[in-house]
């Protein structure tokens, strides 16, 4: 298996999206992991990971929805992850 030597988050793709989007992520080491999405106003309205992750390339699908399972409506939402050692924000766009 091949492992990433830095930490990245990526892109989501696609981007905008409807229905759902694929965030993608490379970790070097075993690693605390969180990747939270949030609104414009800073809110966050779900949480796609939290938790202990394996060093390695990893992907997550997100259909749109908060963390009640509710769909959220169009507009521009920030995707941010956060290790112990790594912390970036993405932007993505969902259209209906």
């Amino acid at each position: 298996m091949v492992i990433s030597t830095d930490y990245a988050l990526l892109p989501a793709y696609p981007n905008p999206f409807k229905p759902v989007t694929t965030i993608s992520f490379d970790l070097p080491d075993n690693a605390q992991v969180s990747i939270a999405v949030y609104d414009l106003k800073g809110r966050m309205v779900t949480e796609l990971v939290k938790g202990q992750m394996e060093a390695g390339y990893h992907t997550i699908v997100w259909n749109a929805q908060d963390i009640s399972g509710v769909p959220l409506s169009n507009g521009v939402f920030f995707y941010r992850m956060i290790t112990p050692e790594f912390n970036s924000v993405k932007k993505m766009v969902i259209l209906k």
